[in-house]
C-alpha cells in the first residue's frame, strides 16, 4: 500500500520524525545500569531542548509548496545551508545565489528568525575530498556569501 503526501502532511512528517528519534535515542541511552552524569544546556527562553530545521537549498520566492510560510505558521524558523555554487547531487539541481534570492532571505526571512550558513562551494560529499579541496570549496563558499 502507498501513500501519498501533501507537501505539508510531509514538512509535518519530518518535524515528528525528528522528534521521535531524539525521543528513543534518549529513551535507549536510559536502559543502561550506569548512572547517567549530564548537565543541560541553558536553552533559550527556558527551553528543555531544540530541533534545527535545515532546508538544502536556496530559498526561492514564490515556491510551491510554500516551506517558508508553513513554518513561520508553526512558530518556527529555520536556516538554509547556502550552496554558492552550481551543482548536481542526484537528480537535484543546486542553483547558487542571485540577487531575487538573496533579497528574498535578507528582507523576508532573517528579520523573521530565519538563518543562513555556508554549505559548501558546490553540492558534493566534502568528507570524500582532500583537506586543501574541502578548504577551497569552504573559502569559496565563504567569500560568495561575505560579498
Amino acid at each position: 500500500m502507498t501513500h501519498s503526501l501533501t507537501p505539508r502532511q510531509h514538512c509535518v512528517a519530518m518535524i515528528a520524525t525528528a522528534l521521535l528519534l531524539g525521543v528513543l535515542v534518549l529513551a535507549v541511552g536510559c536502559q543502561s545500569n550506569t548512572p547517567l552524569n549530564a548537565s543541560v544546556a541553558k536553552w533559550f527562553d527556558n527551553h528543555a531542548a531544540a530541533i534545527s530545521i535545515t532546508n538544502d537549498d536556496w530559498p526561492i520566492p514564490g515556491r510551491e509548496p510554500d516551506i517558508d510560510s508553513y513554518v513561520l505558521e508553526q512558530g518556527l524558523v529555520m536556516g538554509y545551508e547556502v550552496v554558492t555554487g552550481n551543482s548536481f547531487s542526484g537528480d537535484r539541481i543546486f542553483s547558487g545565489p542571485d540577487d531575487e534570492r538573496i533579497a528574498y532571505l535578507m528582507s523576508e526571512l532573517v528579520p523573521q528568525g530565519f538563518s543562513y550558513f555556508g554549505h559548501g562551494h558546490n553540492h558534493i560529499d566534502h568528507d570524500e575530498l582532500s583537506y586543501e579541496e574541502a578548504l577551497e570549496s569552504f573559502q569559496a563558499n565563504y567569500d560568495t556569501m561575505k560579498d
